[in-house]
């Protein structure tokens, strides 16, 4: 139910930013997985989506294996979890689902303005 609504947050912030969602997730042969792929006009993001309120240090590994792999230009790894703690670690944002504003682009600067 938690990466539901995480999941639906990302395609409304695309769609109201005037941009498709590009969404997809990871899994490879020995179960390692990351919950969402998310391409983004800043880059791509992988994002761990955790229910948990108190952070685990082993929510970070699969973003780093994934991170480790892709080679992706510019990458960001995201942990969102259902407390209220926004940290770093390992290189990886830990950011509390109240908080994820940072995950949305900024509007598309294509729209036509009101004169």
């Amino acid at each position: 139910m938690f990466e539901t609504l995480i999941v639906s947050d990302a395609i409304k912030a695309d769609w109201n930013g005037g941009q498709p969602a590009r969404l997809s997730f990871w899994r490879d042969q020995r179960g390692h997985e990351v919950d969402l792929l998310r391409e983004t006009p800043e880059g791509l993001q992988a994002i761990e989506i955790k229910s948990g309120s108190t952070f685990a240090n082993d929510w970070i590994a699969p973003l780093n294996h994934w991170l480790g792999l892709a080679h992706a230009q510019p990458a960001r790894g995201i942990v969102i979890h259902g407390g209220d703690q926004d940290t770093k670690r390992e290189g990886v944002e830990v950011i509390g689902w109240r908080s994820v504003g940072p995950l949305h682009p900024e509007p598309s600067r294509s729209r036509a303005r009101p004169d």
